[in-house]
């Protein structure tokens, strides 16, 4: 499946950069202020773990938590740096954003109010740490598993965060 959407050209510039991490730590980034109901965050995170003791630490959770600010989480003994593009399109007519907390489940969902699934993305961050790593299968799936949810889906075992971007345009 696709999603093909005409969207308004990017109003302002849009605001790149990258932030190195160390550990489990938030490192707060100052930003040029945004409009929050027109913005997007897309983050990627290159880095190594620290100390593997038959745990897989991996991801960095990135968010908006202000028109100003963006908020990086570094998962578990982890260093590395993460960029990063926060953009604006006025294409976009609602986003609604929030945070998914994993403690070993391996799906878990979270109520959004309704949206037209033919409009919609999902966009979304994660960090976090796969229990009885050994022989297991790895990775954090986020998606719309109807017009009024949004759903993770993880390893065996995975305990960590996702932090979801929804964004309906137009």
């Amino acid at each position: 499946m696709y999603l093909e959407v005409q969207v308004s050209p990017v109003t302002g510039s849009v605001q790149a950069g990258s932030v190195n991490l160390s550990g489990s730590a938030t490192v707060n980034k100052t930003i040029s202020s945004v409009n929050l109901s027109k913005a997007i965050v897309i983050s990627s995170f290159w880095g190594i773990q620290q100390a593997y003791v038959n745990t897989g630490g991996y991801g960095v959770r990135v968010r908006l938590t202000s028109a100003t600010n963006l908020e990086f989480y570094c998962g578990m003994g982890m260093s590395g740096s993460a960029r990063y593009q926060v953009i604006q399109l006025d294409g976009i007519k609602n986003i609604q954003r929030g945070i998914i907390n994993m403690n070993g489940e391996s799906t878990k969902s979270a109520s959004i109010t309704a949206v037209s699934t033919s409009k919609t993305i999902v966009i979304f961050s994660h960090e976090g740490i796969t229990l009885n790593y050994d022989g297991q299968t790895d990775g954090v799936q986020c998606y719309l598993s109807a017009s009024n949810q949004v759903t993770a889906y993880c390893g065996v075992g995975y305990r960590g965060t996702v932090a979801y971007q929804v964004v309906e345009f137009n």
